[in-house]
Formats: C-alpha cells, structure tokens, sequence
C-alpha cells in the first residue's frame, strides 16, 4: 500500500479472477503487477497513506485519545519532523498490545528499524 495504493486494487482483482481462469497467467500477471509495484519506492504520502490505513484497525478498540496521538505521530512525519520509525513503532506498540494480528502480520510494520533515516 505504501509503494501504490492503486496496485492494491489490482492485485485484489486478480485474486478474485483466480477461482475462474488459468492460474498460471493469473500468477504471472499478479507476480509481474507485484513486483513492478514494490520495485517502485514509497513516497513520502505513500507511507502516510499506509499508516493511517493501519490506524482503522485500531477503530472501537484503542481508545480515541490514544487514536489521536498515533495520528499525530504520523502528522509529524508527514511534516519530515520525525523518521518513519517513530509512528510505526508506536503503531506496532499499540497492535501488540491490543493483540492485532493483521498488523502484527505486516512485514512493513517489523522493519520499523529500517526507516530511522528517512
């Protein structure tokens, strides 16, 4: 979602189509789309869009004032006023805590410590 959101959708589309078509070119359509699509590196807006995607599941199960300070944390970095590593971590804290598994099964949200630089 951080590298193009539009791709998402065109992903989604052709796993639906998997049930009804040749897997084979299925495949190779969605692995082409894939890695043309993570090939690309996620802007600045991209990652924005990306963390506040997460910030929905946390919707009726963190409470809001705590909801508020996580997208603060992103508003920050939109800003260029922290690193990326700082609302992700404080997305992973808060996914772990509430035992959000969909976010804790995010290879994005793991690689927090990649992004301290940027």
């Amino acid at each position: 979602m951080a590298h193009a959101p539009a791709a998402v959708g065109a992903l989604g589309r052709l796993v639906a189509r998997s049930g009804g078509g040749d897997l084979d070119d299925i495949w190779r359509q969605y692995d082409d789309t894939f890695r043309t699509t993570v090939a690309t590196p996620p802007s600045r807006g991209g990652h924005v869009n990306a963390l506040l995607h997460a910030v929905g599941y946390f919707r009726g199960v963190v409470a809001d004032n705590d909801r508020r300070g996580i997208v603060r944390s992103i508003e920050l970095y939109a800003a260029g006023a922290t690193s990326l590593a700082a609302p992700m971590r404080i997305i992973r804290t808060h996914a772990e805590q509430h035992g959000i598994q969909y976010l804790l099964d995010q290879v994005y949200l793991r690689s927090a410590a990649d992004f301290d630089d940027r």
